[in-house]
């Protein structure tokens, strides 16, 4: 690499360092720069003297770039400052991140090459090429998709309701600010009931039956059996059996025992049992007639 400060050039070239003087410059009339310098170093003597011919590479526009230690320059890579409007035409390649946005229109960042019907792919080595779309791989189908005017047409034919007697926002908070509270200043807190429960005297349940233990007490009562006993049916068929055809008047033990009783007041001479006296009937205030032996009627 070759440096100049003031009158000195200084020169780097591998292992080796020396300084040679500047002894001319001379401006060429193609913009180029002759400089003429001779070497300090004793070990350059060989040549004395250094010419360095600024020569750029390329034409107007045309960025440069190192083209084999020497200034170079390519149609396909330039610059106008005028319009500034930088241009690459060929591959583009880059390593690493793009900080920063990039910003596309079609009059400063252009993509050259391609055509309507090519589309943009990748070469399979990260290089951009242009290639032939195939068949059917057309634009999107924009048919079925709603048109400005007709958004704005659906939108004014959306049905608005009627909110007119709505309730706003300020009439809701005045109303809120109307509503009467209850003084509730005398009503018991929640420590206050947490602490009244508390104080409440629980009665001593120890000695009390738990259901448990009536539950085996009930179980455990003796019930007698009463397999054998008489239902209120069985007597009553035994009743109506003993009955049987007995007349009206001496169908009860009652009314039997009165017609005995009868007869037993009754003083038959020559009479030794009821079979003696015959009843033509009646019950127990009836007439009747009998025959007595040794008299007449």
């Amino acid at each position: 690499m070759v440096t100049r400060s003031n009158a000195h050039l200084f020169i780097n070239d591998t292992a080796d360092t020396g300084s040679a003087t500047v002894t001319s410059i001379k401006p060429n009339a193609d913009q180029t720069i002759t400089l003429v310098a001779t070497y300090n170093d004793p070990a350059l003597y060989s040549n004395p003297q250094l010419q360095i011919i600024n020569s750029p590479g390329g034409n107007n526009s045309q960025i440069q770039f190192n083209n084999g230690k020497g200034f170079g320059g390519d149609s396909n890579l330039t610059y106008i400052a005028s319009t500034q409007l930088l241009s690459l035409r060929g591959n583009l390649r880059v390593v690493g991140n793009i900080a920063g946005n990039i910003s596309a229109t079609p009059t400063n960042f252009k993509l050259a090459g391609g055509n309507a019907t090519n589309l943009l792919s990748t070469d399979g080595n990260g290089n951009l090429i242009w290639v032939t779309a195939p068949a059917g791989t057309g634009g999107p189908n924009l048919a079925n998709y709603a048109t400005t005017a007709f958004v704005t047409g659906s939108i004014a034919n959306i049905a608005i309701p009627n909110i007119s007697n709505l309730a706003t926002q300020t009439f809701v908070t005045n109303s809120i600010a109307n509503i009467a509270i209850p003084n509730i200043s005398n009503l018991a807190t929640q420590t206050f009931v947490t602490n009244s429960i508390a104080n409440i005297a629980i009665p001593n349940v120890s000695g009390l039956a738990s259901e448990t233990f009536v539950s085996n007490a009930i179980a455990n009562i003796n019930v007698p059996s009463i397999t054998g006993l008489a239902t209120e049916t069985y007597v009553n068929s035994a009743i109506t059996g003993i009955i049987a055809d007995a007349p009206a008047d001496l169908n009860t033990l009652k009314k039997l025992a009165d017609a005995v009783q009868l007869l037993l007041s009754i003083n038959i001479d020559g009479g030794s049992s009821l079979g003696d006296v015959g009843f033509n009937g009646g019950n127990a205030n009836s007439t009747f007639t009998t025959t007595i032996d040794g008299g007449n009627a």
